[in-house]
């Protein structure tokens, strides 16, 4: 018995050597091809995650101001002077002293431009203030706004100090103007802005006194830092565009028709547009980064199930060719445990090499990708280790099923065919 056995194992090694040399290529090229899909996939997942993360930042962003339960319309008038401004003061004067009269409101107001629209920029101009730093600032340029006195508490925005415009605060009372906390800051480190100064244009234009400080609004998107902001009484000088912005209790639906009706019934032929809440106007905003997120997510689904496929097709393939072997270590003595590990270690240190070049991969990208997203690095370590061990998990899944095969060949059946 002792001689058929090593008979028999001299048999298989000649047979095996025979056959390795037409599969080593054939075997290394598999590899070679399932290592580099192992990379993509994992610079693919990689880009996921990190979109995933930038977006969950974006969301847990501090815009400045509260979404919740308002709703605005935006308006746009004549730009004639004269009887016109007065008319489009009135305009907007009445339709804000209707929409608060109606039951559920808690706030209205006016301004010239709402914050975190894709489309804006506004106006900056700049600024020259009188106790204060602007020798030492290289851009004294700060956001110019109008507001009445009802948008404040319409969109949420804190008073931080002082006070804010009044409906007396007109075109024939001194020249007021409230300021963001970051324009306070940089003109007047330390002080207190409340009384102080500035001219914005010309150097003959009247100061501007310094009523009321509130907090930064993050404006065109939340992915940029809040610049300075200043802000007029809406009755100094009616602004050519406006929107009317309400806070209730009720919902934005109703709001929206208050707004629309009260408009109506003070001046029927007055257009408007954009009738949408302040939730919807921010989902617009994040919706560009939204659908490039939910795009490599996808991709980096499919690039995982094609990588999960493919490792499993070229395992049970490369298990089929090897089930001679695989047989004669059986009957040599090889346990089923040791034969898994066989299967499983090969594909393992495929999906290794795989990881290493899709990390390599990555980090060499980062440069590209960092433009792409928000309050996260392109190097975090938890997104490229989740993803690396994401992938690693699942090639192990897909090796078990192959491996699982090897350990069930029956030595006999290898030993008749040799």
């Amino acid at each position: 018995r002792m001689r058929r056995a090593a008979s028999a194992n001299a048999s298989g090694a000649v047979k095996s050597a025979g056959g390795h040399g037409a599969t080593r290529s054939g075997g290394r090229t598999r590899r070679i091809l399932v290592g580099a899909e192992l990379a993509l996939a994992l610079t693919l997942l990689t880009g996921a995650g990190l979109m995933l993360r930038s977006f969950v930042a974006l969301l847990r962003t501090e815009a400045g101001f509260d979404t919740d339960h308002v709703g605005t319309i935006e308006l746009t008038f004549a730009r004639a002077v004269g009887p016109e401004e007065n008319r489009r003061l009135r305009v907007i004067r009445e339709t804000l002293d209707r929409v608060r009269a109606m039951p559920g409101v808690e706030a209205a107001g006016a301004v010239n431009d709402l914050p975190i629209r894709r489309d804006g920029g506004g106006v900056s101009m700049k600024v020259d203030a009188e106790g204060g730093g602007s020798a030492k600032i290289d851009q004294p340029f700060v956001r110019y706004l109008m507001a009445s006195d009802g948008y404040f508490h319409a969109l949420g925005i804190p008073l931080l100090r002082g006070r804010l415009m009044a409906p007396t605060d007109n075109a024939t009372a001194p020249p007021v103007a409230v300021i963001s906390e970051r324009m306070a800051k940089t003109f007047w480190p330390g002080q207190d802005p409340i009384g102080k100064r500035f001219k914005i244009g010309s150097a003959e234009s009247q100061p501007k006194i310094v009523i009321g400080v509130v907090g930064d609004v993050r404006e065109g998107s939340l992915e940029r830092e809040a610049r300075m902001q200043m802000y007029f009484p809406v009755d100094s000088w009616t602004p050519t565009a406006a929107a009317l912005v309400v806070r209730g209790s009720v919902p934005e639906a109703v709001l929206l028709n208050y707004l629309t009706s009260a408009l109506r019934e003070v001046d029927p032929a007055q257009a408007f547009y954009n009738a949408r809440s302040m939730d919807e106007l921010l989902r617009h905003t994040l919706a560009p980064r939204r659908s490039n997120t939910a795009l490599v997510t996808v991709f980096g689904i499919l690039a995982l199930v094609l990588a999960v496929v493919g490792v499993y097709g070229v395992m049970a393939y490369g298990v089929a060719l090897r089930s001679r072997e695989l047989g004669i270590r059986a009957a040599l003595g090889a346990g089923r445990r040791r034969l898994v590990g066989l299967v499983l270690g090969e594909s393992l240190t495929t999906a290794t090499i795989g990881i290493g070049v899709g990390l390599a991969g990555t980090l060499a990208l980062s440069k590209v990708i960092r433009s792409m997203l928000y309050g996260v690095a392109p190097t975090d370590p938890a997104v490229l280790l989740g993803a690396a061990l994401t992938l690693l998990g699942a090639i192990a899944v897909a090796a078990v099923v192959p491996a699982r095969r090897a350990a069930r060949t029956d030595p006999a059946v290898t030993l008749r065919e040799e």
